[in-house]
């Protein structure tokens, strides 16, 4: 958070004291800067809202792999800007899920645009979505895959990616300009849904994030 605050205010006093207008240049950087703030409280607020146990969910019935193909093409224009494959497979037409819609795609937008940056050009990103049993939660779940065949994570950073700015290789760059709160948020938007995330990862072979849901029938099942 220190870092665009002393840009802008670096800028604004050497502005000052030299008495030099900002070019609209200047005035666009400095923009971007303090959207990027912007964005570092919002998430910072949200992340704690959620791990407080504070946010109320409004839940409602959607389509889950309704949901998913929206967002393949909301993204779409970004894999083509790196010639990346970007594809979808889904069990069913219909898989109903009980969730509020903006968090979960949230949630799966961070997971998705992580695994288009960390994809080589000419490389694939595929979305699998399917019902299952889940044994160990004795549930009806559906779970949404998003695998690459990127970069990888090395296995010693897998157990701290969902912590707060953690990054796995400290050399690559945050996508988008991102605040590196983009997977502890989607984490903790899975969990207040009682879901889980579980990821595979072979360095230099790729990465798989498996996100898992009580469907629609298994969430109104325990509200009875």
């Amino acid at each position: 958070m220190k870092t665009p605050l002393m840009v802008i205010q670096g800028e604004m006093e050497l502005a000052q004291e030299k008495d030099v207008p900002l070019t609209p240049e200047k005035l666009s950087s400095l923009l971007d800067d303090v959207l990027r703030l912007s964005r570092l409280v919002h998430d910072v607020l949200d992340l704690s809202k959620l791990e407080a146990g504070g946010a109320e969910l409004r839940p409602s019935a959607e389509n889950i792999v309704e949901m998913v193909s929206g967002l393949i093409e909301k993204t779409q224009f970004l894999a083509e800007e790196k010639h990346i494959g970007l594809s979808m497979h889904a069990s069913e037409d219909v898989i109903e899920v009980s969730v509020e819609k903006s968090r979960i795609l949230h949630a799966l937008y961070n997971i998705l645009i992580n695994a288009i940056h960390y994809t080589n050009e000419g490389g694939q990103v595929q979305l699998h979505v399917e019902r299952m049993y889940s044994h160990d939660r004795q549930d009806e779940v559906v779970r949404i895959v998003i695998e690459d065949n990127g970069i990888g994570i090395p296995q010693e950073d897998l157990p701290h990616i969902f912590n707060r700015f953690y990054r796995a290789d400290h050399s690559r760059s945050r996508p988008n300009g991102g605040t590196g709160l983009g997977l502890a948020i989607a984490q903790q938007n899975i969990v207040v849904h009682k879901g889980w995330i579980e990821v595979r990862s072979e360095a230099v072979k790729g990465t798989a994030f498996s996100v898992f849901l009580p469907t629609a029938k298994e969430r109104l099942r325990e509200n009875l």
